[in-house]
């Protein structure tokens, strides 16, 4: 996986950080054109959320995010010493894994919906004509 993020240091050294999955930084500098060229494609695709009202509420973040979501994304799997040694290691690591209640589960897809709510609202701030 290979998450591009913008980074504006300088009028004059713009560049951008490839964060790759092994959690190194390697920094490429790219020219005003190819930024906006990026812009461009970026703001093309879609983010696919299912609106709510409640996303546009005053404390509609801390609401959705904080409390039991927080908990459920910062928890530790369930460990199990009674799994079987002969199963494959993709299907022990499904086993060490708590199963979410429908409320939990709900919670959550709430939260990503949230999360791609803003995402999509972010990226259509974004104005390729604009760069400093």
């Amino acid at each position: 996986m290979v998450t591009v993020v913008a980074d504006h240091h300088h009028e004059c050294h713009q560049g951008t950080k490839i964060h790759t999955s092994a959690g190194r930084c390697n920094s490429i500098r790219l020219s005003r054109d190819q930024q906006r060229r990026q812009i461009r494609r970026f703001l093309q695709k879609e983010i696919d959320f299912i609106s709510s009202r409640q996303f546009c509420e005053k404390h509609a973040e801390r609401e959705i995010l904080q409390g039991e979501v927080a908990e459920l994304l910062g928890s530790h799997p369930a460990t199990s010493s009674s799994l079987s040694p002969s199963m494959p290691a993709h299907l022990a690591r499904l086993c060490e894994v708590n199963v979410l209640s429908p409320d939990e589960e709900r919670n959550l897809f709430r939260a990503l919906n949230y999360l791609k709510f803003r995402a999509n609202a972010l990226r259509s701030r974004l104005d390729p004509d604009a760069l400093i």
